[in-house]
């Protein structure tokens, strides 16, 4: 071989092994590389909840330890349907970093302080307090987070992260109470009696549905009074399944005699829209106490027509009548409990509603009242009917003062024959008690 073919043989094989070099270096870049990686991650607390409820979240964002950037800024969008959003805090933070929350709109924009970023495998966390939304279901967050720290820019947006937070409503989706409705309508009422069926107050949504959730009180109070009628048992009663019921709702008059025309105003707490009931009308057959405070006072009773030719006198003890007004209700009953022989002029007796402790009724009579009236197996007992229906007859009280037995459904305290077939005869009545008869 020439020197001239050797040395071209030389340089073409220095040749291929700089381009195997190249090629191979090219092939070294092309299959090895690494990507930079921009990672995050977050989560919103608690994950779920009731609808309607004034909830604390706190959300969470995280640079990831396996991410090559810091995190400087993030973006979280509030959902609609949320709302009473409160004012946002830093719940936590890196030591020695500072971090702020601010909410824009729908928007709470978090934002580092210069050399405050979230290096990797830092969080930072948001709290701030909002009404949950209705109806049931999934509500998803939005969640940006960036380089920079003041969000703006462009390439420094960490891409590998989630891009929403779920928050799942489950339960407490019941329409809002708007206004009251009167269920049991009140019904007409003798002075001082318990109104029957009880009067019933519904609290109701816009389409007039039930709100069982309701959590509060109902009142009532006269609206129309055109007998200057005072009502008892009006609560604030609690609303239990979105009803209130007032079981021992009472109205009494001072006059004798029959006025139509009232009317019962329900408020409720808190408030919704009032209702106002049917008119009903209040019977008096009383007397009322016109003394000031109505204590260690008495009053006398006239009732039905001037044959009937008795008297009788209601007597309170001091204290324990602390409202206006204080009255007996006394009125006439035309049937007579089964099983009992009962003659003219059948009476009942009702303790004043606002009565607190025993009321002592005096009654005096002649023969054409109560000829026989005395102790019990001595002539016409004094009985009387319970709320159940069940007839009771009235022993003579067994212990001084009245104890024990004696005051469940009251007793005879004493009978007086002042005259040959005239008696005076004196009963307690417990308090809240229903109708003495005789």
């Amino acid at each position: 071989m020439s020197g001239a073919d050797h040395n071209r043989s030389i340089a073409l094989r220095a040749l291929t092994v700089s381009v195997a070099v190249v090629t191979l270096m090219a092939l070294a870049t092309t299959g090895f590389a690494r990507p930079v990686k921009k990672e995050f991650d977050a989560s919103i607390a608690p994950g779920g909840g009731p609808g309607q409820t004034a909830t604390s979240l706190t959300v969470t964002i995280t640079n990831l330890p396996t991410s090559q950037h810091p995190v400087g800024s993030a973006n979280i969008t509030i959902p609609p349907g949320f709302t009473g959003i409160g004012t946002p805090t830093i719940s936590s933070a890196p030591s020695g970093k500072s971090w702020t929350a601010t909410l824009n709109g729908g928007v709470i924009e978090l934002r580092s302080a210069s050399g405050s970023q979230l290096a990797p495998g830092e969080s930072v966390a948001v709290t701030f307090v909002a009404t949950t939304p209705c109806p049931e279901g999934a509500y998803a967050f939005g969640v940006q987070a960036k380089q920079s720290n003041n969000f703006n820019g462009q390439g420094n947006d960490i891409v590998t992260g989630p891009s929403t937070l779920t928050f799942t409503v489950s339960g407490g989706c019941e329409p809002a109470a708007v206004h009251l409705a009167f269920g049991q309508q009140p019904t007409d009422v003798i002075s001082g009696a318990t109104m029957t069926p009880a009067v019933t107050v519904r609290v109701e949504d816009a389409s007039n549905n039930l709100v069982t959730g309701f959590s509060g009180t109902v009142s009532l109070a006269l609206g129309a009074n055109p007998g200057s009628s005072t009502l008892f048992g009006g609560g604030p009663v609690a609303v239990s399944n979105g009803v209130a019921t007032f079981d021992g709702l009472m109205a009494t008059k001072t006059t004798v005699g029959t006025v139509t025309g009232h009317t019962l105003v329900a408020t409720s707490d808190p408030s919704v829209t009032s209702a106002t009931s049917g008119a009903f009308a209040v019977t008096g057959m009383s007397s009322d106490c016109e003394f000031e405070l109505c204590t260690g006072n008495s009053g006398i009773l006239s009732n039905a027509s001037s044959s009937d030719n008795w008297i009788g006198k209601v007597e309170v003890d001091t204290g324990e009548c602390p409202e206006h007004p204080c009255l007996l209700t006394v009125y006439e009953q035309t049937t007579c409990p089964e099983g009992f022989t009962c003659k003219s002029n059948l009476l009942t007796f009702i303790p004043p509603a606002n009565a607190q402790g025993l009321t002592t009724v005096t009654i005096a009579c002649d023969t054409t009242i109560c000829p026989n009236v005395g102790p019990p197996g001595n002539g016409e007992p004094l009985y009387k009917v319970l709320a159940n229906g069940t007839v009771v007859v009235l022993d003579r009280c067994h212990n001084s003062p009245p104890s024990g037995d004696d005051l469940t459904n009251g007793c005879i305290v004493e009978v007086i024959r002042t005259r040959p077939g005239d008696t005076v005869f004196t009963i307690l009545l417990p308090e809240g008690d229903p109708a003495i008869f005789k």
